[in-house]
């Protein structure tokens, strides 16, 4: 999945420093992200969005056509004990045995 993380950073006039601090990551990690070197989890995402003052989908490029994005998009409006459900019941589909 490919984000816009920098493009929307340099157009607010922050630093990588400055976001890192505002979403509560590391410098380090947002360098890797925006150099595509590392994956992105919903918590994550969110917390460089609200820093940004964007929704999590505007994040995404092509998120017309992103399967992330639907994700995304069904996800945000639901109450958080309706999220942490989501949640759990994905992280269990992730770690049945067998699944392909």
């Amino acid at each position: 999945m490919k984000l816009r993380i920098k493009e929307l950073r340099k157009a607010r006039g922050l630093t990588q420093r400055e976001l890192a601090d505002m979403a509560g990551l590391s410098q380090s990690y947002l360098t890797e992200l925006e150099n595509e070197k590392k994956t992105i989890n919903v918590n994550r995402m969110s917390a460089i969005a609200r820093a940004l003052g964007v929704a999590p989908k505007d994040l995404i490029v092509g998120e017309e056509k992103s399967p992330h994005a639907k994700l995304i998009a069904l996800f945000e409006p639901l109450s958080a004990d309706q999220q942490e459900v989501v949640l759990r019941l994905m992280e269990t589909i992730v770690s049945r045995p067998g699944r392909s």
